[in-house]
């Protein structure tokens, strides 16, 4: 089985429109995740497990590869994949 590991779309958070590190992804990110879902559709030709962080950009993202890509078993979440700030 192959591994791909994708960063979500783009979100409020990253476009600085936001302050809330859980924001929904902008209609940039929606278009990005749009344009990676139809690429990955033609791409996996085998069924592939598709892992998310409990954050809704990464399932926004996630959702929308899911829709498009007919290959992607269903989601399945994992806190350990949440982002992680170290501060000193």
């Amino acid at each position: 089985m192959n591994t791909y590991i994708l960063r979500h779309a783009e979100s409020h958070f990253n476009a600085k429109t936001s302050e809330d590190l859980n924001s929904p992804l902008t209609l940039n990110g929606i278009a990005q995740a749009y344009k990676t879902g139809n690429f990955l559709n033609s791409y996996i030709k085998e069924e592939t497990n598709l892992w998310s962080s409990p954050f809704l950009r990464t399932r926004n993202t996630a959702g929308i590869l899911h829709e498009l890509c007919s290959k992607l078993a269903p989601l399945k979440q994992d806190w350990r994949l949440r982002e992680h700030i170290y501060e000193s």
